[in-house]
């Protein structure tokens, strides 16, 4: 493809929406991985059980879990972190600095403030490691500032495209990177959020940004999916690379390897088994692990309470207030005792122990669940 090409699918991506093949699987997985990561989002995992779970009964279950996956992929990246703690060297050479003119030292130098406190080292060690276990389809692209070759070299440092902003890309048949298109926003004159295209190739960068309604360059401005756009050629970098590269290195079968999964995709599949399984456990154990009290209840008593029902002198009928219509006392809490009806006869008396008795459950169910999490 030409560069010309290249820039017309810019703009079919601005008027289209066109995305690459495989976006909407990028997006997904990144979603998941970081729910797994963080545990935001993990209770929109959760299922209902249709046949015997109500929708409250569901919300409650929601309230009551503590999600565990977020532990189980602490530990696993812990060990990808010992990498960076075992004894290695590393040794930069810069060609032609063999009279020890100091480009080398220059050069660590820079690298020192790739980004922010972090060296090089040290990004590699902690960010890119996050992203392979957030987002590894997250496009890392060096940028830098404008700066003056005769007296400067370049500072550059790393910009993220995450899955979701990265909408287009393609290589050749080599698998060298002939361009990638990212999505950035950011706030205009009118604190309206903005959306800036920038289209990456292996000589130079061009930017497609959304301006405002009141822009005064909106009649040179071109029109792609109802919005006004403005064309940025920036100055050629001549690298003869696109510089960019993905966070991840699992390569996706599914995709015969155009995109990535997190180093601990396999795991997946415990994973999600495990919030459905730990969740009825916490069920369990919140609500059917602990002694019940059940007791013989009282009938209302009220003034005027007959079954729940109250008669006026006029002949109307309303619900009682203070059973709620069901013609019995309320007990303390629904929670903590089941109550079964006072017999209205001796003959009729079911010896609960005395009509008060604690039930204490069954706890091999419990101590199943309790090891079948833990497998």
């Amino acid at each position: 493809m030409t560069e010309q090409q290249v820039i017309q699918r810019l703009l079919k991506v601005a008027d289209k929406g066109l995305r690459h093949a495989h976006y909407d699987r990028t997006v997904e997985l990144a979603a998941d991985y970081l729910a797994y990561v963080t545990g935001e989002g993990l209770d929109k995992m959760l299922r209902q059980f249709v046949r015997r779970e109500s929708v409250e009964l569901f919300n409650q279950r929601v309230k009551i879990t503590q999600h565990i996956t977020t532990t189980v992929v602490s530990n696993i990246e812990d060990v990808f972190r010992k990498t960076s703690r075992s004894n290695y060297r590393r040794t930069l050479e810069y060609e032609g600095d063999t009279d020890g003119d100091g480009k080398a030292a220059a050069l660590e130098a820079i690298l020192k403030k790739f980004n922010g406190e972090l060296t090089v080292d040290g990004w590699c060690n902690t960010r890119l490691l996050e992203l392979n276990f957030t987002d590894p389809n997250t496009w890392v692209v060096l940028e830098w500032k404008a700066f003056d070759n005769r007296y400067k070299s370049a500072q550059p440092y790393p910009f993220e495209v995450p899955a979701d902003c990265a909408l287009d890309f393609k290589f050749d048949p080599r698998g060298e990177l002939l361009y990638l298109i990212a999505k950035a926003t950011a706030p205009g004159m009118n604190d309206r959020p903005l959306d800036r295209l920038t289209l990456y190739l292996p000589t130079r960068s061009v930017s497609l940004d959304q301006i405002e309604d009141d822009d005064p360059r909106k009649m040179s401005a071109e029109v792609f999916g109802g919005k006004f756009w403005v064309l940025t050629e920036h100055p050629p970098h001549n690298l003869g690379f696109v510089p960019a590269m993905r966070a991840g290195y699992k390569r996706d079968a599914l995709t015969k390897g155009a995109t990535y999964l997190a180093s601990y995709h396999s795991a997946v599949p415990y994973l999600k088994k495990s919030i459905k399984t730990n969740s009825e456990l916490d069920l369990t154990a919140s609500l059917h692990a602990f002694p019940v009290v059940i007791r013989a209840q009282d009938d209302c008593d009220a003034m005027g309470c007959m079954n729940g029902r109250v008669v006026a002198l006029d002949g109307n009928e309303t619900t009682c207030q203070s059973c709620g219509g069901k013609g019995k006392k309320k007990p303390t809490s629904t929670q903590e005792e089941i109550v079964v009806s006072m017999p209205s006869s001796p003959d009729q008396v079911v010896d609960l122990e005395k009509l008060l008795v604690y039930k204490s459950p069954d706890i091999g169910i419990l101590q199943w669940q309790t090891a079948y999490v833990d497998a």
